[in-house]
């Protein structure tokens, strides 16, 4: 086994210079009467510059710490991991300035809370709990401490040590890390206050050493065999690591394929294309080894826009018209289109088919699913449409004399239709002519055809006139 000789806690004492507010660099401060069993220790400190007063001439031994106080102070200390760490405490708020610390310590095990979801945010710590959370450091770290006293404690309130701090404060009482408050009270549930805080430093730091234990891995694995990713995502996985309390914790990372994923030194698999690859992690002395397969699919391709072949349309009642919709890229996955129209008792649409309902004015919207990007059809809707069933006209057989005229006038049926428009025609305009109004003119002898048809069905019907000479 290997062993490394550290002084014990030695950084601590710069640390709390932190926990103690506003930097006052002083040797002689004027409040510690009353403290003199700690006054040799905190002016030793403060000349060193590890810790500071309150103020220029003021320590304030007498306050207390708070919890959130301490566990930064620790993890600091030990180098515990504050990226990427997260807790639960209703009392610990992710944007408070002490949440990645508690989050850090309640991922290593060395806090646990108080009770009902909650951390103690605000209360002062107690003698025993501070005993408890170093004691959990240095298991977690894998330190050794010598013991320099031998039998029990004989504090006339050892009861009152709840039983989860009893081995803590026992295994330290024996280092000669804490003392009591007197020679009769260890007073566990007392609060500990900055005295008592520099104190527990300065001895830590001058007079204790421990050994760290060279604690190898013995187990690795992972708690998910498969990890899906889309092209272009990454995702770091850790490993679950045994004992938890290992000290070389160096890893080795692999990949079967990198043009399918890569993985850098911290474990971040990044997806490149789709398929599969097996991710490994070795140990750094090459005895345990876990692997996990990395299943890589293509990424959606997003819709960017969506165009529609017209921005407005005009219909009759119970008319119909289709509205074509363009997604772009050409090339995006999901290209459905949700179709809607602002005003149903005017236009309704189905799949892009807009068919006209009454007279009046609606909206036509397109909207991608992906994205929803969406585009609009303004439709008008007129009054039905009346066809053209039939037409004939006043005359069918008429005699002229050459330079006489006449006027033909359609009869169209339905007398209401929409469009009575009519075109005319002559047969021999040698014979006779006719213009836009249905006016006849007689040109010369012979026989000509006058012929009219609406535009609305192309119902026409025909004229027979004769021309004479004078």
């Amino acid at each position: 086994m290997n062993f490394k000789v550290f002084t014990k806690f030695f950084a601590i004492v710069f640390t709390f210079s932190m926990l103690f507010g506003t930097v006052y660099a002083s040797t002689k401060f004027k409040d510690l009467s009353g403290y003199s069993w700690a006054e040799s220790y905190i002016e030793e400190l403060a000349k060193r510059e590890i810790i500071s007063g309150t103020s220029q001439d003021t320590f304030s031994p007498g306050n207390n710490v708070k919890r959130e106080e301490f566990v930064k102070v620790i993890v600091n200390l030990f180098g515990y991991d504050t990226t990427n760490v997260t807790c639960n405490f209703e009392d610990v708020g992710v944007n408070d300035w002490y949440y990645p610390y508690v989050a850090a310590a309640t991922k290593a095990g060395i806090v646990n809370g108080v009770g009902n979801n909650k951390f103690g945010t605000g209360a002062y710590i107690t003698r025993q709990d501070i005993c408890v959370i170093l004691y959990r450091v240095l298991n977690d770290k894998g330190y050794t401490l010598h013991e320099t006293k031998t039998g029990k404690m004989d504090f006339e309130d050892v009861s009152e040590i709840s039983d989860y701090a009893k081995e803590a404060v026992e295994n330290l009482y024996k280092a000669e890390i804490i003392n009591g408050m007197d020679e009769k009270h260890f007073a566990p549930k007392n609060y500990a206050n900055r005295a008592q805080m520099v104190k527990l430093a300065y001895l830590c730091d001058e007079k204790k050493t421990y050994e760290v234990q060279d604690i190898s891995i013995q187990k690795i694995s992972f708690t998910n065999f498969v990890l899906k990713l889309l092209t272009g995502e990454s995702e770091k996985v850790d490993p679950v690591i045994e004992p938890s309390n290992a000290t070389n914790v160096k890893l080795i990372w692999s990949t079967s394929n990198d043009k399918i994923a890569t993985v850098s030194e911290d474990g971040t698999v990044t997806a490149i294309s789709t398929g599969t690859a097996t991710i490994k992690v070795t140990t750094e002395d090459g005895t345990q080894w876990a692997s996990y397969i990395v299943s890589i699919e293509k990424a959606p391709i997003p819709v960017t826009d969506i165009y529609l072949d017209q921005a407005k349309i005009e219909l009759a009642v119970g008319e119909a018209a289709s509205l074509y919709v363009t997604i772009m890229p050409v090339d995006a996955s999901n290209k459905k289109v949700i179709w809607s129209t602002n005003n149903e008792s005017v236009a309704t649409v189905k799949d892009g088919r807009v068919t006209a309902v009454a007279i009046g004015n609606a909206t036509i919207t397109a909207q991608a699913e992906d994205g929803g990007k969406k585009i609009s059809c303004r439709v008008t809707v007129t009054k039905p449409v009346v066809h053209v069933e039939k037409m004939s006209l006043n005359q069918q057989n008429i005699t002229l004399t050459a330079g006489q005229s006449t006027t033909l006038i359609p009869v169209i049926t339905p007398v209401d239709a929409t469009n009575k428009e009519v075109t005319w025609r002559s047969d021999n305009t040698s014979v006779a002519t006719v213009n836009l109004a249905g006016i006849v003119n007689a040109v010369s002898p012979g026989i000509a055809r006058i012929t009219a048809k609406s535009k609305d069905g192309e119902r026409g019907a025909t004229c027979v006139v004769t021309v004479v000479s004078r």
